[in-house]
């Protein structure tokens, strides 16, 4: 089976932004103390465009036009630039390519923006995946809003011997990356136009690991 897209995305994401939660806090300003020609941020403001489009440059646009744009966005790092297999990246972000369209945008925001600023903005999340890190006590959490067609990440605040007893978000979860995917109904239709879909009778989060958002609480026990 052909590995995820969605996953390489959300994978590229973690890279993209390698920081600690910590690190963040102390060096990220708010959105107000940011110039929108410095900084780009449009999730909150949706300035120069909404989610999911990133500086003019939207999921399903053609290859060549959005690098095209690419090279004249003055917040792009331009001496960062280089080609990662199907992706142009610079040293905050990247926008993936399939099919000689563009098929996401990921992200670092240079700003700091807390979960429950984003779910005052987009609502409640849809569902999120909970991945557990290779070197780390915590993982990271990707939530999911498929009908605008963001998902954001936050690190876990439980540590994994407690993903289960102990909540993985709350409200002040700094955000550390954000993905724009073309918009879809539901988290299903998300991974099955991935080609990531579970086989017959198997659940999405059984198969995936794609659980419901209920809250800030730890995570559903499967057994």
């Amino acid at each position: 089976m052909r590995k995820s897209q969605l996953y390489q995305a959300l994978l590229l994401i973690v890279l993209i932004t390698g920081c600690s939660r910590a690190e963040q806090e102390t060096r990220l300003p708010t959105v107000d103390e940011v110039s929108v020609s410095d900084v780009d941020t449009g999730l909150v403001t949706h300035q120069p465009c909404a989610p999911p489009c990133w500086q003019g440059i939207s999921p399903g646009m053609a290859k060549d036009e959005a690098i095209r744009l690419l090279q004249t966005i003055p917040i792009v790092d331009k001496h960062s630039l280089r080609e990662d297999a199907n992706a142009l990246c610079w040293n905050t972000g990247c926008v993936a390519f399939r099919k000689g369209r563009v098929e996401y945008v990921s992200y670092a925001p240079a700003y700091k923006l807390e979960l429950q600023q984003m779910i005052d903005l987009y609502g409640e999340p849809d569902g999120y995946v909970h991945v557990l890190g290779v070197h780390e006590d915590t993982g990271t959490i990707r939530l999911f809003w498929p009908r605008d067609g963001i998902v954001v990440v936050v690190q876990s605040r439980a540590k994994a011997v407690d993903i289960y007893s102990e909540p993985l978000t709350s409200p002040d979860s700094v955000i550390r990356g954000v993905e724009y995917f073309e918009p879809a109904p539901t988290a299903e239709d998300l991974f099955r136009r991935d080609n990531f879909q579970p086989p017959d009778n198997v659940p999405l989060h059984d198969y995936v690991g794609y659980t419901i958002w209920q809250g800030y609480a730890p995570l559903p026990s499967r057994r």
